[in-house]
């Protein structure tokens, strides 16, 4: 078999979801003995630093394939001439931006980190679709773990709940403020830690104040609206008794994935694409209505829904963990191991789904590539588990 090569453009150094899941790709791709050279879409400074990757930024600009991660409109003119370029995305709503179709309608496959994504694209794209979740990375800290005890003012005998988000509608803050509040307003030995990006430390000062105003509550919260290195971070899922996410959508949700696959119990809600790997069994779904997008963005129209978390459901569940810890920690067990079941980023599914494209590409001699080619199913047995992976 000939070796494989490809050619992946992403936000390869951007500290958000997208610049995290792309690293991940890149270095299963890697391991998997495919042959990667990266286009960094970047258009500011680099946020993080991978050794990996930049070793292989501009390495080469041909290849059997040309993966494009990312927003569709931000990399489609890059794609629109290549035969062999795949698309790689992720959303939150119920249907996908109608901005985005003539992008994925010109690549030769799209694919999606989640069943949920999967359900919502199909009935807008005629392009074969290929569900491959995130990556399961190795985590690694630039220096030591910080002392969490020290840094956020934590007791030893503290229940710590935390939360890790950009501030904006969608990931609820507002939700996740009250039902904290709400649960707690009794007790003195729980502490809300809500780590947020820098900008938001007046909005999230104000919130905490409404939110303290229709509680009546002074239960324990510290948001910390500053930038953090992993070390940091990783000091806090260490410590986090349980992990509270009253997002409205999701694609994909790294800071919750990683809880659970630490095996914190979680309280989060049951829609999106944290579906993919949290289930009934290892973590506290919240039930929703769905209910029109209000928020202001260049992608979301009002015909668009998602979630609106019930918030009463969400406190008795956070309640319920504090009151039997440790019950909550055993219920999760399997929680750390579940997430790497799922995940489609490991070297073994994805060679094969690549090996399977490059022969389907040799094999066709029509005009257009991919027209014609049936999608070749991947089994979650390839990714360690059961049952087909597209649909």
């Amino acid at each position: 078999m000939d070796n494989l090569s490809l050619v992946y453009y992403g936000h390869m150094f951007d500290a958000t979801g997208y610049g995290r899941a792309a690293r991940g790709y890149v270095h299963a791709l890697h391991s998997a003995g495919i042959t990667v050279s990266v286009v960094d879409l970047m258009k500011h400074d680099r946020q993080v630093n991978d050794e990996l990757v930049s070793s292989i930024v501009g390495r080469g600009s041909d290849g059997d394939f040309h993966i494009f991660h990312g927003v569709p409109p931000q990399w489609a003119r890059l794609a629109f001439p290549l035969r062999n370029a795949i698309g790689m995305t992720v959303w939150e709503t119920d249907r996908m931006p109608a901005q985005w179709r003539t992008a994925l309608s010109h690549v030769m496959e799209v694919w999606l980190p989640c069943d949920f994504n999967v359900s919502v694209f199909q009935r807008d794209l005629r392009t074969p679709i290929f569900k491959l979740p995130h990556v399961v990375d190795a985590r690694q800290w630039n220096g030591e773990v910080a002392p969490h005890q020290a840094a956020l003012s934590i007791d030893d005998s503290d229940f710590v709940v935390y939360s890790v988000f950009e501030w904006q509608e969608r990931k609820g803050p507002a939700d996740v403020l009250a039902v904290y509040l709400e649960a707690f307003r009794d007790v003195r030995d729980t502490l809300l830690v809500i780590k947020t990006n820098p900008g938001a430390a007046k909005a999230a000062e104000h919130a905490l104040t409404a939110a303290r105003s229709s509680t009546r509550s002074d239960a324990r919260v510290s948001i910390r609206a500053e930038a953090w290195c992993d070390a940091q971070l990783e000091a806090l899922r260490r410590r986090g008794n349980a992990y509270l996410s009253m997002h409205r959508g999701e694609g994909w949700c790294y800071p919750l994935f990683d809880a659970a696959s630490y095996g914190t119990p979680v309280v989060a809600t049951a829609f999106g694409g944290p579906l993919e790997y949290l289930t009934p069994d290892t973590a506290h779904l919240v039930r929703y209505d769905l209910v029109p997008v209000r928020q202001s963005y260049l992608y979301y129209h009002p015909t668009m829904r998602w979630a609106q978390p019930d918030r009463p459901s969400a406190i008795a569940a956070l309640r319920n963990l504090y009151e039997h810890r440790g019950e909550g920690r055993q219920r999760v067990a399997r929680a750390s191991r579940a997430p790497r079941r799922r995940s489609g980023g490991e070297p073994v599914p994805l060679r094969r789904r690549a090996r399977r494209r490059h022969a389907d590409r040799r094999r066709s001699r029509r005009g257009r590539l991919g027209q014609g080619i049936r999608a070749v199913p991947l089994t979650r047995r390839d990714a360690g588990g059961s049952g087909p992976l597209t649909r």
